[in-house]
Formats: C-alpha cells, sequence, structure tokens
C-alpha cells in the first residue's frame, strides 16, 4: 500500500492571536487555536496559539506536490510571512503514514533555499502502521 501524506504549514507560538495572522496574510487556515482553548473530548488546554494551513491534494500524492501546493499558496504573502516567521515559530509539518512501502522524502535545492527565507523549520514524522 502506497504512503499516505499529511502536510501542514503551521505558525505556532505564544503572543499572536491566529485571526490576526488570517487578516494579515488573507488566507483562510484549515485550522487554528488559542493558547487555553480545550483540546476537542479532551480536558487538556492548548500550550501555544495555532494558525494551520494544511494541503488539500490527495493523501497519496508525492511530498514534493503537497509542498509544492503550500508554497503556491503562501508565496504570494512571502513578504508579509517572513514578517511573522521572524517572531513566531513556523513548521513545514509531514506526516508520514507507511505500511508496507518506503516513502521518497526529497527536498530539492529550491524548497531548501525557500524554505530557509522565509525562517520555516521543518518536521517529519514517519507513523510504521
Amino acid at each position: 500500500m502506497k504512503p499516505q501524506l499529511h502536510v501542514r504549514f503551521l505558525i505556532m507560538d505564544h503572543g499572536f492571536s491566529p485571526e490576526v495572522i488570517t487578516k494579515v496574510l488573507g488566507i483562510k487556515p484549515t485550522k487554528t487555536y488559542n493558547e487555553g482553548d480545550l483540546m476537542p473530548d479532551s480536558k487538556f488546554k492548548y500550550k501555544t496559539n495555532l494558525w494551520e494551513l494544511r494541503s488539500r491534494l490527495s493523501k497519496y500524492r508525492e511530498l514534493s506536490d503537497h509542498i509544492n501546493y503550500l508554497f503556491s499558496k503562501i508565496t504570494p504573502v512571502s513578504g508579509k510571512l517572513k514578517e511573522l516567521t521572524r517572531k513566531y515559530s513556523a513548521v513545514l509539518s509531514c506526516a508520514v503514514y507507511c505500511h508496507d512501502s518506503s516513502p521518497s522524502l526529497f527536498f530539492d535545492e529550491d524548497v531548501l533555499r525557500k524554505l530557509s527565507e522565509l525562517h520555516i523549520a521543518v518536521d517529519i514524522d514517519i507513523i510504521l502502521l
């Protein structure tokens, strides 16, 4: 079975309002929450604020397709985004669910350059099913 990928761009930190991030970037996020909000179906609270933009592509597409999709959304606002990512933590989060095949996790020079210029860290979680 082909690996399943869930790829998201996150801004996570204390001291910002997800609503302000939405207004500044002019991009509707996939998900937001505020520090102190209750987690769904839980008594626990979130410890940071979050602004999330999730790739809408099929979970069976290649990692590069997901990254290009997210870049197509954030590149037009890269100047504003760079101002935000200098203040707050930004992450390209890649969760890879594997059954019986290995995923291709290749980042070309252009992707690495863009991530660096925008001050975006990378988090890759590989989950073996």
